[in-house]
């Protein structure tokens, strides 16, 4: 990116990531613990949304086995419209 002039030589790419992500991130939900994770320091008007977000991941993994896809697709890739629906429903936590 620095060669082609979109970034400044001492530009700290990873530091910026990380710091963007970390600030950005107001929930998280955990495929392998089937479990959704809120930031603790938003106001509960803020984290209705997250966790409405949030519950759609778990949902999404109910359906279609989340943790089979992610780690399936660091060895191949993997095209959503190959998924299958899960047959049966996953216990919610």
């Amino acid at each position: 990116m620095v060669q082609w002039g979109l970034l400044a030589p001492d530009f700290r790419l990873k530091e910026f990531v990380l710091d963007l992500l970390t600030e950005q991130a107001a929930g998280y939900y955990d495929p392998k613990q089937q479990t959704f994770f809120i930031a603790d320091w938003l106001p509960h008007i803020v984290q209705k949304p997250v966790m409405a977000h949030e519950l759609v991941h778990a949902l999404q993994d109910q359906h279609y086995n989340l943790q089979k896809i992610l780690t399936s697709s660091r060895t191949r890739p993997t095209s959503v419209s190959h998924v299958k629906p899960s047959s049966k429903a996953m216990p919610w936590r």
